[in-house]
């Protein structure tokens, strides 16, 4: 059975969140990714991930997209976000070498 493009679109964005959450996991080591899930975003007609980092008994979320865009996130520590944005830059700069 032959796929459609917007088929084609879908796997490859999933395939691509599923990279960054290895690379999320790999690289941020003072908090955990408790749960994780596709959603499809139809305002920017694609597909997020929505994450939730937990560390403790707090958690946080955040929704990305397949190009790194943060779609939302709720209050959290500035370590994190940082974290999660200098992982997010340097999975895309490692993208862009493969592509």
């Amino acid at each position: 059975m032959e796929l459609d493009l917007h088929e084609l679109k879908v796997e490859a964005e999933i395939q691509v969140l599923e990279n960054l959450q290895c690379w999320l996991e790999m690289d941020i080591a003072n908090y955990e990714i408790t749960f994780a899930e596709n959603i499809n975003d139809e305002e920017q007609k694609c597909i997020a991930r929505h994450f939730i980092f937990s560390r403790g008994d707090k958690e946080h979320n955040i929704v990305i997209h397949p190009d790194g865009f943060i779609r939302y996130y709720d209050k959290m520590p500035l370590d994190l976000m940082a974290d999660i944005h200098n992982a997010i830059a340097v999975f895309i700069s490692y993208q862009d070498c493969f592509t």
